[in-house]
């Protein structure tokens, strides 16, 4: 395969944002690949950045947060409505079986959600 702008050169490589062929004349390193104009190169840069957000958010990097915030959220409401079951039936001897039930729901859910997302990969 040869470059796409000098015919005669062979390529050693593909353009990030376009996929044309290009030689090591019109390559422009953008770090950690290739495009072949600055017009690309800069698409290149956008989706650079984009990647780099893209796996912080998703906890891919080493900065990412052990317990997905969904499943903190999740637990913790299901910890406050099954908490407020548990202070109902001491206080007033009356089992408060819908706050039982959500609280326990929402934990049950927290805790699926969790394992899931482990075994996806994600952190968030």
């Amino acid at each position: 395969m040869n470059c796409y702008h000098h015919e005669n050169n062979p390529a050693n490589g593909t353009c990030k944002n376009c996929h044309k062929a290009i030689c090591k004349e019109c390559a422009i390193d953008t770090g950690r690949r290739i495009a072949c104009s600055h017009e690309c190169a800069k698409d290149v840069s956008d989706y650079n950045l984009l990647m780099d957000k893209s796996k912080k958010l998703y906890g891919l990097d080493e900065s990412g947060t052990k317990i997905q915030t969904g499943t903190l959220m999740t637990v913790a409401l299901g910890s406050i409505m099954l908490g407020t079951g548990i202070y109902r039936y001491f206080e007033y001897d009356a089992i408060d079986w819908p706050s039982l039930l959500i609280g326990g729901v929402f934990i049950t859910f927290g805790a699926m959600g969790y394992v899931k997302n482990k075994k996806i990969g994600i952190s968030c």
